[in-house]
């Protein structure tokens, strides 16, 4: 993706998300082929295409994240980061580089260093809801507000809102946060989920299901649904059905970490006169659902071997393989050719591969999370500071390219005659569906907007050296030229008035005209 692109998307999730001042927890930063590409070293060790290292040998798969990490390290000013990489049940790789506490020079360690994960917690609060909906305490296509107690969700439109909805981010709600999503005051801690549910509820703004757009919101609700249902406190379920049973020690959803755990806690930094400068962590509260966890590596490879073995860990069972298999399939798609949205992981194509995935990002650090459930192969890295957020892409397609290389495949463009009609009606200004609609935060959806033009049968976003061209493959499908991406539209089934576009490959946007 080109670098204006990645600039307005990045633009959309600094604002969107109401920065990381303002505060949220986020979507995940990750960058596609070309912000690794763009970073000296990142392909050091590149075999030729088609020819795939042996990820089975470790001393070579170290040497290789070594070289990624050394040059990541330095040129994106990241002073602490950590990668774990799973295959088959088995970890192959967990390792720490930089420090965790610089001031005391101490050296990030991957059984014990807690990273904050941001919105990578929310598989754990994804996890709970289908252990639940296993044990016949929940049902994916029930409206929420029958297991909701103390919180209920108006009835805006006819379509109820359910859990799958929720985890499919479909429920139809704005985004909001200002002011009140995060605070980095650990004396106004702990808050209460249901109250802060009921405080601070956003509208609804589409029917439940139409469209995707990333909720904290959501989450957090289904995370209080898990409270409400289990009869048990959020963090304490968490740990007694999640983190136990996965060996997890090292692992926490509370805020601030408990004083057990707080002399492993990673410290966050940002660059200030040409040093690391220690910053105060943010808290969610009330939304800790959807971001509050702070984990190791070494723990985040045990949940990544139990997802990735049907829901077993060792000799615990963490979810029946049945439900497991449910929760990594479909269940919504913008387009059946683009990959889709599963139950709490987003879908990626690497190289090929369906890979499932999910991100988080906050003021001070940036996680990914990548499971290849057919090979069985599981990546988390996670930095402190810096740019994580290209570093996480970049490391991630680096890994692809050497251990799992794309092979070639040319796809015949497609005309408008064959299309049926011509590319005009595509082009004009679109808003991504993640913003606000009521309250203050609606100002800056119109500093996020994407403008498409068309010319010689192809779609262009961008100008110049950093134009980003696609050109039509399918009805409603466009295929970046001289990239990975492709570009889904949908149009009103009724005047063609209004159309949104999806893009997908890593990550996926989802917007509709202005």
């Amino acid at each position: 993706m080109s670098s204006s692109i990645r600039k307005i998307f990045g633009k959309m999730m600094l604002l969107v998300l109401l920065g990381v001042t303002l505060g949220t927890t986020g979507l995940g930063t990750v960058v596609p082929v070309s912000a690794a590409v763009s970073n000296p070293g990142l392909n050091s060790g590149q075999l030729d295409q088609g020819a795939a290292a042996n990820l089975d040998d470790s001393d070579q798969l170290t040497a290789f994240i070594d070289g990624i990490m050394d040059v990541q390290m330095g040129s994106l000013q990241i002073p602490g980061a950590v990668v774990s990489i799973v295959k088959d049940g088995k970890i192959l790789l967990s390792k720490g580089y930089g420090r965790s506490n610089i001031e005391e020079n101490k050296a990030v360690d991957p059984k014990t260093s807690l990273f904050r994960i941001a919105s990578t917690t929310k598989l754990f609060t994804w996890t709970a809801v289908m252990q639940l909906v296993e044990a016949g305490k929940l049902d994916l296509d029930t409206d929420v507000n029958t297991y909701l107690k103390t919180v209920k969700i108006p009835k805006t439109y006819k379509q109820p809102i359910t859990l799958r909805h929720l985890m499919t981010h479909t429920a139809g709600f704005e985004e909001g946060g200002v002011g009140y999503q995060i605070t980095t005051d650990p004396g106004k801690l702990p808050v209460s989920i249901a109250e802060t549910m009921e405080k601070h509820m956003p509208a609804r703004v589409k029917p439940p299901g139409e469209m995707l757009s990333y909720s904290n919101y959501g989450a957090s609700l289904a995370g209080l649904i898990v409270e409400e249902v289990s009869g048990i406190a959020y963090n304490d379920y968490i740990q007694k059905n999640i983190f136990d049973p996965l060996g997890m020690n090292y692992a926490t959803v509370e805020e601030p970490v408990p004083a057990s755990l707080e002399p492993y806690a990673v410290l966050g930094y940002a660059r200030a006169n040409g040093e690391f400068v220690t910053k105060r962590p943010t808290f969610e509260g009330g939304f800790r659902p959807a971001g509050s966890g702070s984990v190791s590596a070494n723990d985040m490879a045990h949940f990544m071997i139990a997802h990735l073995q049907d829901g077993r860990y060792e000799d615990k069972q963490m979810l029946k393989s049945e439900t497991a298999r449910l929760m990594h399939s479909p269940a919504f798609q913008f387009d059946e050719r683009l990959p889709a949205m599963d139950l709490g992981f987003y879908e990626l194509n690497m190289n090929g591969l369906r890979v499932i995935s999910h991100g988080g990002a906050d003021e001070l650090f940036n996680t990914a999370l990548y499971l290849v459930p057919d090979q069985q192969v599981g990546i988390f890295v996670s930095y402190s500071g810096g740019d994580g957020g290209t570093a996480a892409g970049g490391l991630a397609q680096a890994f692809f390219d050497r251990y799992y290389p794309a092979h070639a495949a040319k796809q015949p463009a497609a005309t408008s005659i064959e299309l049926g009609e011509p590319l005009e009606k595509y082009a004009g200004s679109y808003q991504f569906t993640r913003r606000n609609h009521t309250k203050i935060d609606k100002f800056f959806s119109f500093l996020t907007q994407i403008t498409i033009e068309v010319s010689d049968n192809r779609l262009s976003l961008g100008s110049g050296a950093d134009q980003q061209v696609y050109t039509p493959i399918g009805v409603n499908l466009f295929q970046e030229v001289g990239g990975t991406h492709q570009m889904g539209f949908r149009t009103d089934t009724e005047a063609r008035s209004r159309i949104c576009f999806w893009i997908c490959s890593t990550p996926c946007h989802w917007s509709q005209p202005r």
